[in-house]
Order: structure tokens, then C-alpha cells, then sequence
């Protein structure tokens, strides 16, 4: 028998000096906000909440999870994502995927993708919070996939859930007969943990072959990448974007998603 714990918190009430004191849980029914719960210090000024109407002007997409049909605006769906109420940032819900027997989900990929035009540089920012257990479970949170790369068989770039640990992996393939470049299929650990909502960016910078981890307002990472100068598009990938390992289970939650820039 597999048993999962699971992080919440036990509400109390504290009547004193007419005050009173609680901490809200992760539970399916209560449409708190985890943040309120479990917030660090530093991810207050990084705060990525938006709104779905109004931060969709320009050359940023945004979705908060709120309004309309789940995924609409996004290019494409896959397997099951769902918006829930259990946690969020901004009220009152989030995009949920659920994996794992323990859950009683498939062990399968669930994600929403968005496309764009390639450009030098590309930013995606979220409010993210994965609880997973399983001893080698890898699974791809943020996926950004160059489409023909000039020069490059393949670039891929993700954040992932690995054997325990946030990482950062790239994946590329160089053209036939130039071999292989070290850096690729490598986990690099990030130091930081999103059992609960932190605020990420990942700053890619496709010309100057750099990527920047910020968390909570701060660079956790930085990383040299393969350049990449011209390609036909980027697919950015949220959610469970590749399944691997002995995943018992895993409890993913998005909110205040942007990307851009996007035409």
C-alpha cells in the first residue's frame, strides 16, 4: 500500500484581544489561496497575478485560469487538465494536473501549448506549485520547443521535476556529422522547491545562448545554452509536458501564466 502525505495546515482559532488567527489548506473544496498560507517573503514583489482580460494587449500573453473555456486561447490541449479552486493565486482558480495512482489519474502527458514567432529573446513567467512522489519521477513542467532551428537538429529546454529535485535540462541535437554538444540532456539543479506557489520566470536569451532562473524576484540559475539564431517558431508547453518514472503521484497547479512576447 503506497500512502501520500500531503502538505496542509490545521486552522486554528485564537480569540484574544477580540483578533483572530487561521491558515487556510489544501484541499479540494476550499478555494483558498494557497499564497495566503504559505508565501515566501520574496516572492511578494514577484507577484505574476494578472487577469485574463487585461494583460493580453501587445506582444504578452496571459491567462489566469479564471474566465472563459480552459485553454481556449491557447494553441492546443492534451490529456487531462482541469481548472481547480483547491489552490491559487489569483482568485479563484488555477490550472490542475493530476497524475499518479495515488490520485487515481493516468500516468500520461497533460499540458496546454501556445506557439509564437521566433524571437532573440523569449520570457515565460508563472505562479507554480508541483507536489510530487515517486523515487525517479521525471516530468517536464514549462517546455520550450524551437521548431527548425538554423544550425540545429533540435533544441528543447525544460523545467522539470527529477528523481526529487526542480532541474533545468537541455536537450539539443547538432547536425549530422558535428556531433554531440555536452551540455546536452543534463539536469541542473535549480536549489529550490515549489511545494507550494512560487513566483518563476524563465528568461531566455535564444541569441546571447543564456537562460536566467528567477525565483521570487531573485536569479536562482544562470545557464549557458546553445544560440539559436533564427528558427521557424517556439512552442511554449505548461503543465505535464513529458511523463517518465516510477511517478506515484504528483499534484501540479499553475496560476498568472505569461509569455511573451507574443504577436
Amino acid at each position: 500500500m503506497i500512502v501520500v502525505v500531503r502538505s496542509s495546515c490545521v486552522a486554528m482559532l485564537l480569540v484574544m484581544l477580540g483578533t483572530a488567527a487561521a491558515c487556510s489548506s489544501f484541499r479540494e473544496d476550499s478555494g483558498t489561496r494557497s499564497q495566503d498560507a504559505g508565501a515566501r517573503p520574496g516572492d511578494a514583489a514577484a507577484d505574476t497575478r494578472v487577469d485574463d482580460a487585461g494583460r493580453n494587449a501587445g506582444a504578452e500573453f496571459c491567462d489566469g485560469f479564471d474566465v472563459g473555456e480552459l485553454g481556449a486561447r491557447w494553441g492546443s490541449k492534451q490529456g487531462h487538465v482541469k481548472r481547480v479552486t483547491d489552490a491559487f493565486v489569483s482568485p479563484g482558480h488555477a490550472l490542475g494536473i493530476d497524475l499518479g495512482a495515488a490520485l487515481g489519474a493516468p500516468l500520461e502527458k497533460a499540458y496546454l501549448a501556445k506557439a509564437a514567432p521566433f524571437a532573440p529573446q523569449l520570457t515565460v513567467r508563472a505562479q507554480l506549485r508541483a507536489e510530487t512522489s515517486g523515487k525517479d519521477a521525471e516530468i517536464d513542467l514549462i517546455a520550450v520547443d524551437v521548431k527548425n532551428p538554423t544550425g540545429v537538429g533540435r533544441w528543447f529546454l525544460a523545467l522539470v521535476r527529477h528523481a526529487g529535485l526542480f532541474t533545468l535540462q537541455e536537450d539539443v541535437e547538432l547536425p549530422p556529422g558535428v556531433g554531440t554538444d555536452p551540455r546536452s540532456d543534463v539536469h541542473t539543479a535549480l536549489g529550490v522547491d515549489f511545494t507550494d506557489f512560487r513566483a518563476l520566470e524563465l528568461r531566455i536569451d535564444f541569441a546571447g545562448g543564456k537562460v536566467d532562473v528567477v525565483v521570487g524576484g531573485s536569479v536562482v540559475k544562470s545557464k549557458a545554452i546553445v544560440p539559436v539564431v533564427a528558427a521557424d517558431a517556439v512552442e511554449v508547453r505548461i503543465g505535464a509536458a513529458y511523463v517518465a518514472g516510477a511517478i506515484e503521484s504528483a499534484r501540479i497547479r499553475f496560476d498568472d501564466v505569461c509569455i511573451a512576447p507574443v504577436p
